[in-house]
């Protein structure tokens, strides 16, 4: 599958065509909710993740990509209510505790972001992700050598991310690098076909 911005109507494809042959087939359904996902749209992506969710209840994912798109479209109840619904199924889920974070960064409650986001680091160290809203929350909370510390981490991890060396310099008093070229936003992208290349092997669309 070959990525553009917002386009992923080939693995969107793949998809419809494997719930065509098995239309129980949740796998198939929740990686057709991501497809749609990548596409912006919402409402179809969150129609996925229902269908998910009424066979499987518990099925983490779907709860918590369902949570993902009720935050975007900006319905916190909603939102708040299916990432701790994951959380109680599973505390230690890393998606779940990082969206909770992000519900509380947005609601100014950095410090109670913090305390998720920690949580969401015990079981992933590596998540740039996590690091980057756990540095934000102490930048929101007048810690800058703290956020400098959760920036440079995800700079560690990913050398080349552009918003972890914007607040790194940022939260240092440095000056701000330029926007990202274009090579940075191919990057994305290449990451992004790679990630749902591995999703289509899994229904039998290589």
């Amino acid at each position: 599958a070959q990525l553009g911005l917002g386009d992923d109507s080939g693995a969107a494809d793949s998809f419809r065509r494997a719930l065509e042959i098995n239309p129980d087939f949740l796998d198939a359904r929740f990686n057709l909710g991501m497809a749609l996902l990548n596409q912006l749209d919402y409402d179809a992506a969150s129609t996925c993740y229902e269908a998910v969710l009424q066979a499987a209840p518990r099925h983490l994912h779907a709860l918590t990509r369902k949570a993902d798109v009720d935050a975007i479209r900006g319905r916190l109840p909603e939102a708040e209510t299916g990432y701790d619904t994951a959380l109680d199924l599973q505390p230690t889920f890393g998606p779940a505790l990082i969206g909770r974070g992000k519900l509380l960064l947005q609601a100014n409650r950095p410090g109670d972001a913090v305390a998720y986001l920690k949580k969401a680091l015990e079981q992933d160290p590596n998540s740039v992700e996590a690091l980057m809203h756990t540095g934000d929350a102490f930048r929101k909370l007048g810690q800058p050598e703290a956020a400098a510390a959760a920036f440079s981490d995800a700079l560690s991890i990913d050398p080349g991310n552009f918003q972890a060396k914007f607040h790194l310099a940022a939260v240092q008093g440095d000056e701000t690098p330029a926007r990202p070229d274009g090579e940075y936003v191919q990057r994305l992208f290449d990451e992004f076909a790679d990630n749902f290349d591995e999703s289509l092997a899994n229904v039998g669309y290589d």
